[in-house]
């Protein structure tokens, strides 16, 4: 599944609750000339577990969220939104078909003065 980005980036773009970042979800960097505003969203595959067996089965594929802006409460609740549109998902999204994908970490994160972070890291299969 090398192309789980697609799938990543319509489930965020069509998300509930993540109407605050204003379409400024990225795959793999912010790709902009400009300085973009907070809050932003940084995704990208960061491993990916082929199934090597004979009955075919799903690539296990590892994709991290970063989730940056100037107030805690604001990432937190991001985060909340952003594992809300990507927990649990069977289907096909934007020609992509998932089994299943969960939340396997998240951890805090803080680039000072004032920008606060939540990385999120999901696994798809």
């Amino acid at each position: 599944m090398l192309n789980i980005g697609l799938a990543v980036d319509y489930l965020l773009r069509n998300a509930p609750g993540l109407e605050a970042l204003g379409g400024r979800i990225f795959p793999v960097m912010i790709t902009s000339d400009e300085e973009v505003p907070f809050p932003n969203l940084v995704y990208g595959r960061t491993s990916i577990t082929p199934a090597l067996t004979k009955g075919g089965g799903k690539d296990a594929v590892t994709v991290t969220i970063d989730i940056w802006g100037t107030s805690y409460a604001e990432v937190i609740g991001l985060a909340m939104a952003t594992r809300e549109a990507l927990e649990h998902k069977n289907g096909t999204f934007a020609g992509v078909r998932l089994q299943d994908s969960y939340l396997t970490s998240a951890s805090e994160l803080a680039d000072p003065p004032g920008f606060f972070g939540q990385s999120l890291v999901f696994e798809f299969r």
